[in-house]
C-alpha cells in the first residue's frame, strides 16, 4: 500500500474535491492555455482532478498518472473517456519524450514526490508551454 489510511482518507474525500475544484477555476483564469491541447496530469488520484481539467480546459487529450494502482483503478471507474489515457506513473521518471505535452497539472502532490529539486526540470522539459 502506497498510501496509509489518513493520506487515502484525505484524498478521497469531499472537502479535497471543492478545494480542487476552487483551484481548476483559479488555473483557468490565470491560463492563456487554449482548448484542444494535450495535458498531463502528474498524481491524478481517483480522477476529480482530471475531471476538473476536462472541464475548464476542454483538452484534445488527457494522459493522467499516479504511483498508486488502486488510485489509477479508482480513476477509471469514475470517467469512461477515451480521450482520457490513466496509467500507473513515477513522476520524478516521466516516459514520455519532450515536449509532447501543451500543459502539466498537478493538484497538491508535488511535496510528495523524492527528488524535489530535480522535478520542474524533468516534468517541464515534457511540455511546451509554461505558465
Amino acid at each position: 500500500m502506497l498510501m496509509n489510511k489518513i493520506e487515502f482518507w484525505l484524498m478521497n474525500n469531499p472537502v479535497r474535491a471543492f478545494i480542487q475544484k476552487f483551484e481548476a477555476r483559479k488555473l483557468r483564469q490565470m491560463s492563456d492555455l487554449k482548448e484542444g491541447k494535450i495535458i498531463l496530469e502528474i498524481g491524478c488520484g481517483q480522477g476529480v482532478g482530471t475531471q476538473l481539467i476536462k472541464k475548464y480546459f476542454k483538452p484534445q487529450r488527457i494522459q493522467a498518472i499516479d504511483l498508486d494502482p488502486k488510485m489509477i483503478q479508482r480513476a477509471k471507474r469514475r470517467i469512461k473517456d477515451s480521450h482520457v489515457y490513466f496509467e500507473v506513473g513515477d513522476a520524478s521518471q516521466l516516459r514520455f519524450k519532450d515536449n509532447s505535452f501543451d500543459g502539466i497539472f498537478d493538484f497538491g502532490i508535488i511535496h510528495h514526490i523524492p527528488q524535489l529539486a530535480r522535478l520542474p526540470e524533468r516534468a517541464l522539459s515534457s511540455c511546451q508551454t509554461r505558465w
